[in-house]
Protein backbone atom coordinates (compact mmCIF):
# COMPACT_ATOMS: atom_id res chain seq x y z
CA UNK A 1 0.00 0.00 0.00
CA UNK A 2 1.54 3.15 -1.07
CA UNK A 3 1.86 6.15 2.04
CA UNK A 4 1.95 9.34 1.97
CA UNK A 5 2.99 11.86 5.06
CA UNK A 6 2.96 15.67 3.80
CA UNK A 7 5.80 17.76 5.51
CA UNK A 8 6.92 20.17 3.34
CA UNK A 9 5.19 21.56 0.16
CA UNK A 10 5.60 24.28 -1.79
CA UNK A 11 3.23 26.10 -4.14
CA UNK A 12 5.04 26.69 -7.79
CA UNK A 13 3.66 27.44 -11.23
CA UNK A 14 3.53 24.76 -13.60
CA UNK A 15 5.51 25.87 -16.74
CA UNK A 16 3.59 23.81 -19.31
CA UNK A 17 0.85 21.36 -18.70
CA UNK A 18 1.39 18.88 -16.25
CA UNK A 19 -2.11 17.82 -15.29
CA UNK A 20 -0.94 13.81 -16.58
CA UNK A 21 1.61 14.25 -14.65
CA UNK A 22 0.51 13.75 -10.84
CA UNK A 23 3.36 12.09 -8.60
CA UNK A 24 6.19 12.76 -11.06
CA UNK A 25 9.38 14.33 -10.44
CA UNK A 26 9.58 17.98 -11.35
CA UNK A 27 12.34 20.20 -11.46
CA UNK A 28 12.60 24.20 -11.10
CA UNK A 29 12.13 25.66 -14.67
CA UNK A 30 12.29 28.90 -14.01
CA UNK A 31 11.46 31.72 -11.52
CA UNK A 32 8.63 30.27 -9.36
CA UNK A 33 8.10 27.43 -12.22
CA UNK A 34 8.62 23.96 -12.42
CA UNK A 35 8.22 21.50 -15.01
CA UNK A 36 8.83 17.89 -15.42
CA UNK A 37 12.74 16.60 -14.36
CA UNK A 38 14.88 15.28 -17.08
CA UNK A 39 17.69 13.92 -15.37
CA UNK A 40 19.66 12.82 -11.99
CA UNK A 41 20.36 16.11 -9.83
CA UNK A 42 17.76 17.77 -11.13
CA UNK A 43 14.60 17.19 -8.97
CA UNK A 44 13.34 19.75 -6.85
CA UNK A 45 10.59 17.46 -5.17
CA UNK A 46 6.92 15.19 -6.47
CA UNK A 47 4.29 16.90 -7.82
CA UNK A 48 1.28 16.07 -5.92
CA UNK A 49 -1.38 17.63 -8.30
CA UNK A 50 -2.57 17.98 -11.84
CA UNK A 51 -1.90 21.48 -12.89
CA UNK A 52 -2.51 22.96 -16.21
CA UNK A 53 0.21 25.37 -17.72
CA UNK A 54 0.21 28.77 -15.46
CA UNK A 55 -1.62 27.17 -12.09
CA UNK A 56 -0.49 26.30 -9.07
CA UNK A 57 1.78 23.37 -8.59
CA UNK A 58 2.05 21.92 -5.35
CA UNK A 59 5.50 20.27 -5.00
CA UNK A 60 6.30 18.00 -2.09
CA UNK A 61 10.14 18.35 -1.00
CA UNK A 62 10.37 16.53 2.50
CA UNK A 63 8.49 13.61 4.08
CA UNK A 64 6.99 10.44 2.37
CA UNK A 65 5.13 10.33 -0.84
CA UNK A 66 3.58 8.79 -3.78
CA UNK A 67 5.75 8.66 -6.60
CA UNK A 68 5.80 6.67 -10.77
CA UNK A 69 8.95 5.10 -10.50
CA UNK A 70 9.80 2.81 -13.36
CA UNK A 71 11.60 -0.33 -12.54
CA UNK A 72 11.01 -2.08 -15.96
CA UNK A 73 15.26 -1.80 -16.54
CA UNK A 74 16.79 -2.13 -12.99
CA UNK A 75 14.31 -3.26 -10.77
CA UNK A 76 13.84 -0.75 -7.38
CA UNK A 77 13.94 -2.91 -4.35
CA UNK A 78 12.81 -1.33 -0.71
CA UNK A 79 15.48 0.83 0.24
CA UNK A 80 17.29 2.10 -3.21
CA UNK A 81 17.86 5.63 -3.80
CA UNK A 82 15.93 7.16 -6.24
CA UNK A 83 16.11 10.09 -8.79
CA UNK A 84 14.17 11.07 -11.94
CA UNK A 85 15.16 9.23 -15.29
CA UNK A 86 14.57 11.63 -18.45
CA UNK A 87 10.60 11.39 -17.86
CA UNK A 88 10.26 12.23 -14.61
CA UNK A 89 9.81 8.73 -13.59
CA UNK A 90 11.79 7.45 -10.03
CA UNK A 91 14.73 5.21 -11.09
CA UNK A 92 17.55 3.27 -8.89
CA UNK A 93 20.72 4.78 -9.10
CA UNK A 94 24.21 4.22 -7.33
CA UNK A 95 26.05 6.92 -8.19
CA UNK A 96 25.44 10.44 -8.58
CA UNK A 97 22.69 12.32 -6.50
CA UNK A 98 19.36 11.05 -5.32
CA UNK A 99 16.42 12.66 -3.93
CA UNK A 100 14.79 10.07 -2.19
CA UNK A 101 14.55 6.17 -0.81
CA UNK A 102 11.86 3.86 -1.75
CA UNK A 103 9.47 2.47 0.74
CA UNK A 104 8.12 -0.42 -1.88
CA UNK A 105 9.56 -2.72 -4.71
CA UNK A 106 9.23 -1.70 -8.37
CA UNK A 107 9.91 -4.10 -11.38
CA UNK A 108 7.45 -2.42 -14.26
CA UNK A 109 7.38 1.19 -15.73
CA UNK A 110 4.03 3.72 -14.37
CA UNK A 111 3.83 1.44 -10.65
CA UNK A 112 3.22 4.21 -8.30
CA UNK A 113 5.29 3.39 -5.04
CA UNK A 114 6.24 5.23 -1.49
CA UNK A 115 9.03 7.05 -1.57
CA UNK A 116 11.09 8.92 1.64
CA UNK A 117 12.14 11.97 0.44
CA UNK A 118 16.04 12.43 1.05
CA UNK A 119 18.13 14.60 -1.21
CA UNK A 120 21.69 13.45 -0.80
CA UNK A 121 24.60 11.60 -2.97
CA UNK A 122 27.10 9.25 -2.90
Amino acid sequence: MTKERWEGGESWIAAADLSGKQYFLVKQSALDKVNLATAQGTETGVLQNKPKANEAAAVMRTGTTRVISDGSGTAISVGDKLSSDANGRAVKVTTGQYVGEAMEASSASGTVISMSLMFGGF
